[in-house]
Order: C-alpha cells, then sequence, then structure tokens
C-alpha cells in the first residue's frame, strides 16, 4: 500500500481577486497579478515614504525643542549666576559701608565717654563750689 498524498490549495485574494496557488504546480503569475502587486508596492512605498517623513519631522520639531529648552537653561543659569554676582558685591559694600560706620561709632563712643567725664567732672566742681564754706 502505497501512502496517500494530499494536494495542498490555498486561495489568496488581493484586491478582490482570487489566485489558486498549490504546492505541487507552479504558478505563473498573470499580467493582472503583477499589476496588482506593483500597484500595492507602490501604495506601500508611498506609505512608507510619508511614514519616514513624518517620523523625520516629528524628530526635527523634538530636536528644536530640546534646543530651545537647552537655551531657555543655558540663559538661566547665566542670568542667575549674574544675579548671584551682584548681590554678593553689594553684600560686600554693605558690610564694608557697615565697618565704616562702626568705626565711626567707636570715634562717637571715645567723644562721649569723654564728654561724660566732663559733665562728673563739673558736677563734682559744683558739689565742691556749693559745699565750700563762706566766712
Amino acid at each position: 500500500m502505497e501512502p496517500e498524498t494530499e494536494t495542498v490549495q490555498e486561495t489568496t485574494t488581493v484586491e478582490d481577486t482570487e489566485f489558486n496557488t498549490s504546492t505541487d504546480e507552479a504558478t505563473v503569475p498573470t499580467k493582472e497579478m503583477v499589476q496588482i502587486l506593483e500597484e500595492k508596492s507602490k501604495e506601500l512605498t508611498a506609505t512608507f515614504l510619508n511614514l519616514t517623513k513624518e517620523f523625520q519631522n516629528s524628530m526635527n520639531n523634538k530636536t528644536s525643542v530640546i534646543i530651545q529648552k537647552e537655551e531657555i537653561y543655558k540663559q538661566c543659569i547665566e542670568e542667575t549666576t549674574q544675579s548671584v554676582t551682584q548681590n554678593i558685591q553689594a553684600m560686600n559694600t554693605f558690610i564694608e559701608r557697615c565697618e565704616e560706620i562702626n568705626n565711626k561709632l567707636r570715634e562717637v563712643r571715645v567723644v562721649y565717654n569723654q564728654v561724660k567725664n566732663l559733665r562728673k567732672g563739673v558736677e563734682h566742681l559744683e558739689t565742691l563750689v556749693i559745699n565750700i564754706p563762706l566766712k
């Protein structure tokens, strides 16, 4: 007994056209099949090119946004650095002026102590003059 062999057949539909293909015999493509395949190939190529172009535009836009963000970040850092530098300079100027005022106040303190001592001396003299017995 010989084993039975089966012929496997598939039915393929392209653009509402049925093509029978079997594995045991070679199918010769018809002119219509070739035209349909060429059209599908052109459609796929156009779709692929459109998708590629959209992807490229999307990437260009994203790159542009990233570059803008980097520029904004760089500007913020520069402005912050300038602001901090100016504030440090202003603080140093303020500290110098405070030190100058402190030195002037030391001089005023010395004069104050001298006036205070003079006042005590005058009060002491007044007390002596008042307490001098009259003859």
